[in-house]
């Protein structure tokens, strides 16, 4: 059943992200290379969240109708209602922006309120495990605001990272397929959890074949946002399998600390948009679209993969580790960036 859901979704992915790739050309809804930030050359249709959202929605019932592997009594309806309805309100706000492209701060709503409508349904984290033993509960405020905090943080990474064609549905390919291996674990027992995370690698797996370099079709603001919220969502009904999601989108989640706290020390807006990012800095120094995406898909699944066989409290240290690497890895960007402009100045 796991391949067959696999399949399925992929399957419905394909086909909606054609469907949606021609209603964008049709009605000129185009990522129309403006400024420098932008590495593609040519205006390229926007709207790819759109398909995605059709396809898992396709998916979900296709795969509940067929199997009882992703049941009701497993899962709470409201729990599949409130993922349902949180991913609606994002398409809704990214086919927007992607049409009138909207200010940050109107940009912003549709997260807020997709994010407060799938808590309200009931998705939600009520313990964390501890990394130092056993495990720690909290109470429905607590539980909502770590959620909040939770999904939010999950939606703006993937949101920020979507600079490089395939770079995010690849990613998203990578995590789920990891949370599909823990969720398999024995002491867990999770096949619904394990057929979820399947049916989300296989929607971003059809959209990717269109996606990567060179892109014929952009995730937009709608498929930015419900990647990481899709991520984040599975890990929170998984278990709240946070330090697994983190493993895989560490690099991701740092890069964006990072530039965020250079731009308030900078008292710049967070959402201004500049080449800062770690895709930019490697792009930069020589790196094609193409080794970016492969060395971020290899870095990301490097880290992820040891969670298949560590326990909570060594994860902790690759956690640690992770940070390391990425301190290092910028480091040497800007060395090696800084010695590359050097050279230019020189020969100029």
């Amino acid at each position: 059943m796991f391949l067959v859901a696999f399949l399925i979704s992929t399957f419905f992915s394909l086909i909606a992200t054609l469907v949606v790739r021609k209603v964008a050309v049709a009605f000129s809804i185009l990522d129309t290379p403006k400024n420098d930030r932008k590495i593609h050359m040519k205006p390229t249709p926007l709207l790819g969240g759109l398909g995605i959202f059709v396809a898992f929605c396709l998916s979900i019932v296709t795969v509940s109708y067929i199997s009882h592997r992703l049941n009701f009594d497993s899962m709470s309806v409201f729990d599949l209602l409130g993922v349902m309805m949180g991913g609606l309100v994002l398409v809704v706000g990214g086919v927007l922006d992607d049409i009138y492209d909207l200010p940050p701060t109107r940009q912003i709503i549709f997260p807020i309120i997709a994010t407060l409508i799938t808590i309200a349904l009931g998705v939600s984290a009520s313990s964390i495990t501890n990394p130092f033993g056993g495990t720690l509960y909290f109470g429905g405020v607590i539980g909502a605001l770590i959620t909040f905090a939770w999904l939010m943080g999950m939606m703006y990474t993937t949101k920020y990272l979507d600079g490089i064609d395939g770079l995010v549905s690849g990613l998203v390919v990578v995590a789920s397929s990891i949370m599909f291996f823990v969720s398999l674990d024995i002491t867990l027992k999770q096949e619904y959890i394990a057929v979820l995370a399947l049916v989300i690698a296989g929607i971003f797996c059809g959209f990717w074949f269109f996606n990567f370099n060179p892109a014929s079709i952009f995730l937009g603001e709608s498929g930015s946002l419900l990647a990481g919220y899709l991520i984040g969502v599975l890990a929170i009904l998984s278990g709240t399998k946070i330090a697994t999601a983190l493993l895989v989108f560490g690099i991701p989640i740092l890069d964006v600390v990072w530039v965020i706290t250079r731009r308030l020390k900078s008292r710049a807006s967070i959402f201004k948009g500049d080449k800062m990012h770690l895709h930019h800095r490697l792009l930069a120094v020589g790196f094609s679209s193409r080794q970016v995406a492969l060395l971020m898909y290899a870095v990301c699944l490097l880290f992820g993969s040891t969670s298949l066989f560590l326990q909570t409290q060594y994860k902790l240290y690759v956690l640690m580790l992770l940070v390391l690497f990425m301190i290092a890895l910028a480091f040497g960007l800007i060395f090696q960036y800084n010695k590359s402009h050097d050279k230019k100045i020189h020969h100029s």
